[in-house]
């Protein structure tokens, strides 16, 4: 298992086999990831605990799903995306990707706290 921390909180790699990985994360209350979109990877989010919201955009247009215990959300190949807290939250991350290599774009930096 590969654990990594981040600004955000930490993040634990369970399982890989070049077609998929799934990671453990835990969040702290306000922290958030870059906005950020994946070339090769579907990215979809299952909560155990807490409060996640996520943000997506289409075009120029913003989605915002809220997620609760027990709920879980995916994020297509190429769709811009990001993460927020809204409490602590514990939940599990998958990829689904057919490619090894680097296939992420930042629009911003993650972060603690307020914007």
């Amino acid at each position: 298992m590969k654990k990594a921390n981040k600004v955000w909180g930490e993040t634990t790699e369970l399982f890989n086999n070049n077609g998929s990985s799934t990671h453990y994360l835990e969040v702290k209350a306000g922290g958030y990831c870059s906005e950020h979109k994946h070339e090769q990877k579907d990215n979809v989010f299952y909560v155990i605990e807490g409060r996640l919201e996520i943000a997506s955009w289409v075009g120029d247009e913003k989605h915002i799903r809220v997620l609760g215990r027990g709920d879980g959300y995916r994020i297509p190949v190429g769709v811009w995306h990001m993460f927020r807290a809204l409490t602590d939250v514990k939940c599990v991350e998958v990829y689904d990707y057919k490619y090894d290599g680097v296939d992420i774009q930042r629009r911003t930096q993650g972060g603690l706290g307020s914007d």
